[in-house]
């Protein structure tokens, strides 16, 4: 019956598959053990000076950058095993119009769960952003000493869309074989604190960078920041 009501969860969760590039990890190198449920609300902000016309397609000239955008988050994680989470995110967001941030499917397993010192895991994951279809992994390293709880992850991923620029060479005219949708490199990076506020919930503090190869966008010039807070049941 558990794990039939964990299924109906998971569906509820796909509905929103495909519609849109969510940008925070929101979770960490802990699992939420054999047959429990995670559920994850969280809110970032991308600074207005960061924005750039991958969103929602819209150039920021100087002047309108003033404002940012927030993004809603959501993630389930169902505890397959002690040391194996499905976990599907997905999300919203609001700049100039409302617009889907994502979703993606992820298959996450902890080498390595320690109370007292660390935590490591690894995932693998797929999903569908604003720049299109994105296949790759995840690292995840956490420390679970009381007085410095710090995580970091990494996420490199292909993503077999568009890398934001339709004008590399710089000559002011689009140019369609830069623009043809070919595969490109990119990693997101985050790093932040976890702090337990109950056996069952915990807050979750991190800024968390894309960085797409290629393109217009600059290594870390695209960042936001936020919080989540997880329930484990």
């Amino acid at each position: 019956m558990r794990r039939s009501s964990q299924l109906i969860l998971l569906l509820i969760f796909i509905v929103p598959l495909g519609m849109g590039c969510f940008m925070g990890h929101m979770t960490t190198a802990r699992t939420v053990g054999d047959g429990n449920v995670g559920l994850t609300a969280a809110a970032s902000y991308i600074p207005g000076n960061t924005l750039v016309d991958t969103i929602n397609g819209v150039d920021l000239d100087d002047g309108e950058d003033a404002f940012g955008a927030l993004q809603l988050q959501g993630r389930l994680d169902i505890g397959l095993t002690d040391s194996l989470d499905l976990g599907l995110t997905t999300g919203a967001g609001i700049f100039v119009i409302p617009y889907w941030t994502g979703a993606e499917v992820e298959l996450k397993y902890a080498f390595l769960q320690n109370p007292d010192s660390i935590s490591l895991a690894a995932g693998f994951d797929a999903g569908l952003s604003m720049p299109g279809l994105t296949v790759g992994g995840a690292l995840y390293l956490d420390s679970n000493a009381p007085y410095f709880p710090l995580h970091v992850s990494a996420r490199p991923m292909v993503v077999f869309g568009d890398s934001g620029s339709d004008d590399e060479d710089g000559d002011g005219e689009t140019d369609d074989e830069e623009s043809d949708g070919a595969p490109f490199f990119a990693i997101n990076l985050a790093a932040g604190f976890h702090f337990d506020l109950s056996e069952t919930t915990r807050l979750i503090i991190e800024a968390t960078t894309y960085n797409p190869t290629g393109g217009d966008v600059d290594m870390f010039s695209l960042w936001n920041i936020g919080a989540g807070v997880q329930f484990v049941f």
